[in-house]
């Protein structure tokens, strides 16, 4: 499976009951307006003909069904609020396990801005456009079948009109489609460097002010949200305010022409008077779908934009494999192993070629060398964190690309020059990420006399 179907898929599923919250309440609420269209039409009818008697049981049902919706269609908000963080909660953790997959290499060519706001800001957007996407398409087909039924038995050639002129309204959308992804994209970049620069000061605001470079910085920031908002900023919200503008005016043209439609209807003798007053409610309806129609037109675009983009946290490649289990490792062994350093940044390009070697259980073995020969780049090889090398790595003779990262994971340690404790207890960062008994681990501690040092917090 590819990685933008992963992408999808993992948001589809966390997001599946929040979807079908929302698609229930869409659904009942334009089932309400379109009840409720109904008995107004009759309630019109049984008024010109002086039915009182029917035009009283309209009105209840009319007022029952108002009610019905301001009291009961709310609770859909509520409860799809409440499903719809835990739900969120989920999809994030599979981003940042994706992300925590991710081949060390990948990782290291993303600065924090960029990890930032793809691990917050792309997933959010993204769980609000294809809930707003699947909830729109499933409430368009429900919601156009039962409309087509009720012009089937009122008059056919009316709702075809209505829903003609409705139409008429999603050419905005397609014509401002590309213009609106474009922009998106662009604005998506910009607000990615905007958080890099955040970052950038706020590690260096020391630095900087120590070095008198407040005004610098300062005018490296101005030059950087002026052109953004002349290039970016500006633009986007022109294209936002034309559309809306225009939507506005076919909106007002278009239910002044059905009522016109209407009356001209009415007065040959096609439909009934009463039957317009159904209609404009019906047309809330198909307007509320013609409005569907326009968000999926200008969101999936969007949608392909932050999925281009979550899609470099998903390169863990081991999703595809079948998975063989490492375990009680007996020999490590290199063969015909180099590696190419290529920094972009510093210009720096050199290739570092390593001697065959086969290393046996219970060896202790000692890596030296100058500074740049290439030793933390090996353990960084044996350790899986680095894919893109030539030459063969092999656990107990089989190849090390045979194995999962995370099987890979399970099996080693590595031990940094500079070490890194999460905020916690020291027994917190000793069991974490592993089903590791904490008692066992106060008994070792204790035999080895640092029992006392378990409970200290971590603080930074």
């Amino acid at each position: 499976m590819s990685r933008r179907k992963n992408i999808l898929k993992d948001c589809i599923i966390t997001m599946f009951p929040t979807i079908c919250i929302y698609t229930l309440q869409v659904i009942i609420g334009g089932l309400a307006t379109i009840y409720i269209s109904e008995k107004l039409g009759e309630f019109v009818n049984h008024i010109i003909n002086g039915n009182l008697y029917y035009m009283k049981a309209n009105l209840i049902d009319i007022i029952l069904m108002f009610l019905i919706s301001v009291l009961i269609i709310p609770l859909f908000d509520w409860i799809g609020e409440i499903v719809m963080i835990k739900n969120s909660l989920k999809h994030d953790k599979k981003v940042i396990k994706a992300f925590l997959s991710m081949p060390y290499e990948k990782y290291n060519e993303m600065d924090e801005g960029e990890v930032e706001y793809k691990l917050e800001n792309d997933p959010i957007e993204l769980r609000s456009y294809i809930q707003e996407t699947a909830v729109n398409l499933i409430s368009i087909i429900v919601l156009s079948v039962i409309l087509l039924v009720i012009f089937f038995n009122t008059s056919l050639l009316y709702g075809v009109l209505i829903c003609f002129c409705a139409a008429i309204q999603l050419v905005l959308p397609v014509i401002f489609k590309s213009e609106k992804k474009k922009y998106d994209k662009v604005f998506r970049k910009y607000k990615t460097d905007e958080r890099r620069y955040e970052n950038f000061f706020s590690e260096y605001a020391f630095d900087v002010k120590y070095n008198n470079g407040e005004k610098m910085f300062i005018d490296i920031m101005h030059r950087f949200f002026e052109n953004a908002s002349e290039n970016i900023v500006f633009k986007k919200i022109k294209i936002e305010v034309l559309l809306n503008k225009l939507y506005d005016i076919l909106k007002n043209f278009t239910l002044v022409f059905n009522i016109f439609v209407g009356v001209v209807c009415a007065s040959y003798g096609i439909i009934e008077s009463s039957v317009i007053i159904s209609m404009i409610g019906y047309y809330t309806v198909i307007e509320s779908i013609a409005v569907k129609i326009k968000e999926i037109i200008l969101y999936i675009p969007i949608i392909k934009n932050i999925v281009d983009r979550i899609e470099k946290i998903y390169q863990n490649e081991s999703i595809n494999k079948t998975e063989k289990e490492l375990k009680n490792i007996d020999t490590v062994s290199i063969n015909n192993l180099s590696y190419n350093i290529e920094n972009n940044r510093s210009n720096i390009k050199k290739c570092i070629n390593y001697d065959d070697i086969t290393i046996h259980k219970n060896e202790k073995i000692v890596i030296c060398g100058k500074n740049g020969t290439g030793k933390t780049t090996l353990l960084n090889i044996l350790c899986g964190f680095y894919s893109n090398y030539s030459g063969q790595v092999l656990f107990n003779k089989i190849n090390c690309n045979e194995y999962t990262f995370s099987n890979f994971q399970k099996n080693m340690l590595y031990l940094e020059q500079e070490d890194f404790l999460f905020k916690g207890s020291v027994m917190d960062n000793i069991v974490m990420g592993d089903s590791i008994n904490k008692e066992s681990v106060r008994k070792i501690a204790t035999e080895v006399g640092i029992e006392a040092l378990l409970d200290r917090t971590v603080d930074f």
